[in-house]
């Protein structure tokens, strides 16, 4: 009998082995998803078995000292994700062993240590450079020691977890060299944070770079502040309000901000106003809805911006500097779910604009439009979203923020060359950049974004009762939406796109999935047995179920994109929302008929909830206000309403018929029903602090149910019997950073 060979690329320890060559962790074969940071981690700890590796080695290590990061919240999210993939706990840890204010140490037997000692050397765990990329889905991750590709296979996470859930951890600009590498040039980069409150929402920078301003938040209201560079100091420009800023461009000649706001009673009713730019009294620009930012011709008489219209096509338009004088350009479909802005070429004759299309499966677009006669050309396409794209001052290819798919959607800054289309990644670190945000000045040496991160964990307060609530998980990156199982454990989604189950006092945690197919919105039906739940296949997140262990999944319903499924309470039907129609469907809990539409009545976005009342006799979800419009050929015709508050309504389930309605406050959450079905429950932030309220169907005046005094909530739900209350609470952080001479 032949002896096998140890594979010194390889080390293996319990059911796991880590391909140190590929960059991989495998579970009895199968690949886990870690990659980055936290797969070098798992290296480094591997390489010294039952030593302590402290967090300064770790830091100095993975960290360098110029890096712009919050080391500990990234080194603590970083480790979550090691124990998170080995199904390992911080209580009771199997393999990763914490020692208190010191650092960490691997405690399980490895099948050799010799490998892991002498496998990678230290140096060969540097993040190495990016690579050249022109696939249509090929985002490459961290190389491993011979600077292979890790896999990347397509994932996607989508919905409430979705789509802000990710760390801000360093910044690290690479670069692959080649012909071109003269363009991104490292040795002089400076990277530097303009805001230091973590509340910064929106950015621009104005062409000459003297200027960069910016939304800042305040609770639930918002303002602007201008940022001179030169000197460092703000001024406040608006003042905060209960608004959104949804857009932020400078004029020309840098005199003027034009912002796209929404008004204070719908955060989705959008018009563009202009403000000098150390301030004064803005007036309104344009009124007939637009929705993101605006981009200007490069003689400034003209701006281009996109709108919206009935959930499943953008138009890009034109219009003049004063507003007047609009026309439509060119039209593409949607998906109401990324599309942030236009883009007008240095040498006025093309505008680039990103849309999300979902016909038959998810695909961003990066398109090219003649300003001359509107034809339209791909540029570059991708199943990951892309941001708001930037122009090179001399128009030889566009800068954008991708969120990769791989990991939760987290944005990385991409070159990409025009006309041919050509993707290089210029930035691979674990910052996310956001999609929408990311700004230039005219000479292409100075870009500005937003960069956030979220923490947030599972809390349970017994009947709702704030003083003896208590935290059952710690320093998760990002907990996603949950549910109760009728025993009383808690099954929810990582930012990762894993389940997990846990008690309701945090023990015996158990990882349920933990593969290559991200999963969202977990919901467990009827007595138990199935949860059903979102998860990204070929391009498309359909509706699937499997058993409450994790075994036997199932699709129930191929559609390109459902949000948020929920099960009836006898378990029998499961409800979604279709995208990108909105639709409100349902489908039976086996699968075996196709889905049948609820109600035509549309939610607000894509993303919100459609949930069932106790009784399961009805439907509660956030809908669109809507008012009459007749002619003389048809019946009434009920349209979305601009000027009036979303709605909560609820419908019969069999039929569709509205029992309810009423107003719902613009920085509310979405619906939920109280135990009793009499009423429903909501999360309300002011000053900065979440509370639940309480809204009962009779009607009458809301009234708060908790009485926190800081923190945010993100989700919340009740337990089958109404005893127990369990929130996911946390806070985001995001600031504006400024990276010079990147070229």
């Amino acid at each position: 009998m032949l002896e096998q060979v140890p594979n010194p690329q390889v080390v293996r320890f319990g059911t796991f082995e880590v391909d140190l060559r590929l960059g991989e962790l495998r579970k009895n074969g199968i690949r886990l998803k870690l990659t980055g940071q936290p797969f070098q981690i798992l290296v480094i700890l591997l390489e010294h078995p039952g030593d302590l590796i402290t967090r300064e080695q770790l830091q100095r290590r993975l960290w360098p000292s110029d890096t712009f990061v919050d080391f500990d919240r990234g080194l603590n999210a970083a480790i979550n994700r090691v124990r998170e993939a080995l199904g390992d706990s911080a209580e009771n840890p199997r393999f990763v062993e914490t020692v208190p204010r010191r650092g960490y140490r691997f405690i399980a037997p490895i099948a050799d240590s010799r490998q892991a000692r002498a496998t990678l050397p230290a140096a060969e765990l540097n993040v190495s450079p990016a690579q050249t990329s022109t696939g249509p889905d090929a985002l490459p991750v961290l190389e491993a020691s011979e600077r292979r590709p890790v896999s990347r296979r397509l994932k996607l996470l989508l919905g409430g977890v979705s789509i802000l859930a990710v760390l801000a951890v360093a910044v690290a600009l690479l670069s692959k060299p080649s012909r071109r590498a003269s363009e991104w040039d490292l040795q002089t980069m400076k990277v530097s944070r303009v805001t230091q409150s973590g509340n910064a929402v929106n950015v621009a920078i104005s062409p000459d770079g003297h200027y960069v301003v910016y939304a800042l938040r305040e609770g639930e209201k918002q303002g602007l502040n201008v940022r001179q560079v030169a000197t460092g100091s703000d001024v406040q420009i608006l003042p905060p309000d209960e608004v959104v800023f949804w857009g932020l461009t400078f004029s020309p000649d840098a005199n003027y901000v034009d912002f796209v706001r929404s008004e204070k009673n719908n955060p989705t009713s959008t018009f563009l106003y202009r403000v000098p730019t150390l301030g004064g009294s803005p007036h309104l620009v344009m009124q007939a809805g637009m929705d993101f930012t605006t981009s200007y011709s490069p003689d400034g008489a003209q701006f281009a911006f996109l709108r919206v219209k009935g959930g499943e096509q953008v138009d890009l338009l034109i219009a003049n500097a004063d507003g007047s004088n609009e026309r439509v350009v060119a039209t593409r479909p949607y998906l109401d779910l990324f599309t942030w802005g236009p883009a007008w070429s240095p040498d006025g004759k093309t505008i680039a604009f990103p849309s999300l299309e979902s016909k038959k499966r998810i695909l961003s677009v990066l398109w090219a439009v003649s300003v001359a006669d509107g034809s339209v050309r791909e540029i570059f396409s991708t199943p990951n979203p892309i941001g708001r794209p930037r122009w090179l001052p001399d128009g030889s290819g566009l800068l954008v923020s991708i969120g990769s798919i791989d990991q939760s959607l987290r944005g990385q800054l991409w070159f990409i060359s025009y006309p041919k289309g050509q993707a290089r990644r210029v930035t691979n670190d674990l910052m996310d950049y956001a999609l929408w945000f990311l700004d230039l000045t005219q000479d292409g040496r100075t870009l500005v974004d937003v960069v956030g991160t979220r923490v947030s964990d599972l809390w349970i307060a017994p009947a709702g009762d704030t003083t003896k609530a208590k935290q059952v998980t710690r320093n998760d990156h990002a907990v996603g939406r949950f549910s109760w199982t009728p025993d009383g454990r808690i099954l929810f989604a990582s930012g990762e796109g894993n389940l997990s189950v846990l008690n309701s006092d945090g023990s015996a945690r158990t990882l349920l999935t933990a593969n290559d197919h991200p999963i969202s919105d977990p919901f467990v039906c009827g007595d138990g047995r199935y949860v059903v739940y979102s998860a990204y296949r070929e391009q498309k997140v359909g509706v699937w179920r499997m058993d409450v262990d994790g075994s036997n999944p199932i699709r129930i319903a191929d559609e390109t994109v459902a949000t948020y499924p929920e099960c009836s309470p006898d378990g029998k039907w499961v409800v979604y929302v279709q995208g990108a129609s909105m639709t409100l469907m349902r489908v039976t809990i086996n699968g075996e008929k196709p889905p049948e539409v609820i109600a035509q009545s549309r939610p607000v976005w894509i993303g919100d909830i459609l949930t069932f009342s106790p009784d399961g006799k009805r439907l509660a979800y956030l809908a669109a206000p809507e008012t009459p419009t007749e002619n003389s050929s048809s019946p009434a015709v009920f349209l979305p309403s601009a000027s009036q508050p979303n709605q909560v309504r609820v419908i019969a389930f069999d039929g569709g018929a509205v029992l309810h309605k009423f107003e719902w406050p613009a920085s509310a959450g979405d619906p939920r029903w109280a135990p009793d079905g009499e009423a429903i429950d909501y999360v309300l932030t002011r000053n900065g602090v979440s509370n639940i309220w309480r809204q009962k169907l009779a009607g009458g005046e809301p009234t708060e149910i908790t009485n926190f005094e800081s923190g945010e909530i993100f989700d919340f739900e009740w337990s089958r019997d109404g005893r127990q209350l369990a929130l996911t609470r946390g806070s985001e952080s995001s600031d504006v950073i400024m990276i010079r001479n990147f070229r």
